[in-house]
């Protein structure tokens, strides 16, 4: 994962503060994070305020992404089932890095209303797990198995999707 070793530290801080809802054209569709470290860039700017251009906060985004990393932080099981084989192409499309529409949560990855401020420095935890993963494969609910550098590249992909609905704003 081009060399990190770490991502902790510096997202942690008070509740973000919103500063206002932005058209969707304002979303930032060209984001890549070239790493996890990127992400937690990103995370102290948008902590320091941010406008909206989608349905979820700052806080939901991070509880939504890690909620879905750590579902996929464990070896498979086994092969891919028939259905996750048929899935392969939109793998290969979200790994170039376009998130394809139509890709919704499923319930039990839906971000409560109330997430916390904690959730920002839950994601900032769980990117370092990432970093950390020491399995050459990890178990993907709608993919299948994955490679330990298709894992890091859909998350970091994932990222930018949900992250790039927030603008970020002021200094």
């Amino acid at each position: 994962m081009s060399g990190e070793s770490t991502v902790a530290g510096g997202a942690r801080g008070s509740a973000a503060r919103v500063v206002s809802v932005a058209p969707p054209s304002a979303r930032r569709t060209e984001l890549n994070y070239p790493g996890a470290a990127a992400v937690v860039a990103d995370l102290r700017r948008l902590r320091r305020g941010y406008a909206r251009t989608g349905a979820w906060s700052l806080e939901q985004a991070c509880w939504h992404l890690r909620a879905a990393t750590e579902a996929v932080l464990r070896p498979p099981a086994g092969p891919a089932t028939p259905e996750q084989a048929a899935a392969r192409p939109v793998l290969e499309q979200v790994l170039a890095g376009a998130y394809p529409p139509g890709l919704d949560a499923p319930g039990p990855f839906v971000p409560p209303a109330d997430a916390g401020p904690g959730e920002v420095d839950a994601l900032v935890e769980t990117l370092g797990r990432l970093v950390a993963y020491p399995h050459p494969t990890a178990a993907h609910r709608r993919f299948g198995p994955v490679t330990r550098d298709e894992l890091v590249r859909l998350v970091l992909v994932h990222c930018a999707h949900h992250l790039g609905f927030l603008v970020p704003v002021g200094a």
